[in-house]
């Protein structure tokens, strides 16, 4: 079975953690309890995710004060973000919203009518109530809380990673739509992925990968930086995800198909290092769904929901955490359309041609060198293919050729988007025949019908 290389060119991004009580990311102050409990605190009172800061102050000072909530819930109560946001209701109200924001539902009316007594009475006071509701909760108000927490500690890891929190209304808005259900939370951490454009985050999901690649190994040596070469792809766009099921969400989910190329063989995470990036590709995609669509004048990429299928050139590239894109023009694309991808090298002008074309048009771009965004490192490709077999001591680069299709979006839909339609592949030095490639999958995916169709 062939390894599939990794992909970080998402901002829905979506590294999809099955999260299960885990700790934020990169938040290092405080113990586990404490971060949990504190963590809690923000969701049940406030209804938000703990901002990173908050959380490593709070939970230290739990610690300090040996695992006690006291301190913290009464400094909640007196906050400005509370006067601001809950000043002017009443205890009805009050007693509504902790509800919503730790059980996701309304009060029943025993138990509004039991926490208005006790708060008019003075025997508990909003904060005992909220941190009451999470830790009473049973059956399907108990899942709502588990993923609530979990969402909540994706979303203080995410911002902790560099990701902005936003308002104190978009940190409510990632946990409202958050219930017992668990597609609840996988779809709560690709809008947060949409949002945060992370580059960590990567798209695949619970629907699994469909990936072809060469059977004799999907990385393999292309000809030397003095010749040229050609690759050419041919692929059948899928039918609408809206028209095949019922859980796709253009605003939450995404699917990108694709021939590519990948070059992380030379990346600082590769075998070869020459540069600093972690990632190197060539992706020229048909996509729906929320997808990165364009790059501004440093590179830097951006997102956009598209509810029908469209194609783009595309080159994705990565250092450290930062991503970096450019990218062609979008041409609207449909169901059942011939797509034609085609990245060449010309060891004349050192530059990747890459196209990908349907009925309706194409989209190029040509590519000058390896990331632009820093021109001194390599002068083209020719001078990057150049290096790269010298490191590699290889008559040729190492290359791998992708055909790909990559979801974020739930098991039911890939498989009703499937099979995976491939046409044609052209390698160079690879005979073109369906019997040089293989198929493998992520997350264990099958389906009850093919998932490739060859065409050749």
């Amino acid at each position: 079975m062939t390894t599939v290389l990794p992909r970080k060119m998402w901002g829905l991004v979506v590294t999809f953690v099955v999260m299960c009580a885990i700790a934020p990311q990169g938040i290092a102050a405080g113990s586990a309890y404490a971060n949990q409990w504190v963590q809690k605190a923000y969701v049940a009172y406030y209804g938000r995710p703990a901002d990173p800061n908050g959380l490593t102050y709070w939970a230290a000072r739990m610690d300090r004060e040996g695992g006690s909530l006291s301190s913290i819930i009464a400094a909640f109560g007196t906050s400005d973000e509370f006067n601001r946001r809950y000043g002017n209701r009443t205890y009805g109200q009050l007693i509504d919203s902790l509800y919503l924001q730790a059980l996701g539902r309304a009060p029943d009316a025993a138990g509004k009518g039991w926490y208005l007594s006790e708060l008019t009475a003075g025997r508990s006071t909003l904060q005992t109530i909220a941190l009451d509701l999470l830790g009473g909760a049973t059956g399907a108000d108990a899942s709502t809380v588990a993923n609530r927490l979990d969402v909540a500690n994706y979303y203080t890891g995410q911002v902790a990673a560099g990701c902005d929190y936003g308002g104190e209304t978009t940190g409510v808005n990632a946990l409202m739509a958050v219930g017992s259900n668990p597609t609840t939370v996988l779809a709560a951490a690709a809008v947060i992925d949409s949002r945060c454009a992370l580059p960590g985050a990567q798209p695949t999901s619970p629907g699994g990968r469909v990936a072809v690649g060469r059977k004799d190994g999907a990385v393999f040596q292309f000809p030397p930086e003095n010749q040229s070469w050609r690759v050419e792809y041919r692929f059948r766009v899928p039918p609408l995800p809206q028209s095949v099921s019922a859980s796709w969400n253009p605003s939450q989910n995404t699917f990108y198909v694709w021939g590519d190329l990948q070059f992380e063989a030379y990346g600082s995470e590769g075998q070869y290092p020459i540069s600093d990036y972690k990632y190197n590709q060539i992706v020229p995609a048909a996509f729906i769904g929320r997808v990165l669509s364009a790059n501004d004048a440093n590179f830097t990429p951006s997102w956009t929901q598209l509810n029908a299928w469209a194609i783009q050139a595309q080159y994705f590239w990565q250092k450290g955490d930062t991503p970096y894109a450019q990218t062609g023009n979008i041409v609207p694309v449909s169901p059942g359309d011939e797509i034609t991808t085609v990245i060449a090298y010309s060891p004349d002008t050192g530059k990747l041609t890459v196209s990908i074309a349907g009925p309706n048009g194409t989209s190029s771009i040509i590519v000058d060198r390896p990331f632009p965004n820093e021109p001194s490192l390599f002068a083209n490709w020719a001078d990057f293919l150049g290096r790269a077999q010298a490191k590699s001591a290889s008559l040729g680069a190492w290359v791998a050729p992708i055909m790909s299709v990559e979801p974020n979006a739930d098991r039911q839909t890939v498989c009703a988007v499937l099979p995976f339609i491939v046409d044609w592949i052209s390698l160079p030095g690879v005979p073109a025949t369906w019997t040089q490639f293989e198929i493998w999958t992520t997350n264990g995916l099958t389906c009850p019908k093919s998932l490739v169709q060859w065409g050749f």
